[in-house]
């Protein structure tokens, strides 16, 4: 099957072609949120990203040409991989204790 053949299936809601798309882009969209992620977290937050592509797909598959569908996945995984990075950053909490500094220390 082609791109083409398994996005205009896909763009007729036949979930067999988005198990198509993951089957055969799975890995490489994998890698790239992977990499941007940079060993940061955890393999879920990876998988869920990873998963979270393909669901981007399956939503604006009508909106879609099949020119370049490789080069969509690989746009959409690097947005959605650091969009998590900033929820991610959000989340860490701030050590109060860090910046604490002896007054002596800063007298000189």
């Amino acid at each position: 099957m082609t791109d083409a053949k398994a996005l205009t299936q896909l763009q007729s809601g036949d979930q067999q072609a988005l198990e198509w798309f993951i089957d055969r882009y799975g890995s490489y969209v994998g890698t790239i949120v992977n990499s941007v992620l940079q060993n940061c977290m955890r393999r879920e937050d990876v998988e869920e990203v990873t998963a979270d592509v393909f669901v981007t797909l399956w939503k604006c598959s009508e909106r879609l040409f099949p020119l370049n569908i490789k080069g969509y996945l690989s746009r959409v995984a690097r947005s959605l991989a650091l969009r998590k990075l900033r929820e991610k950053a959000l989340e860490l909490p701030l050590e109060e204790d860090i910046l604490l500094f002896e007054e002596d220390s800063l007298i000189e």
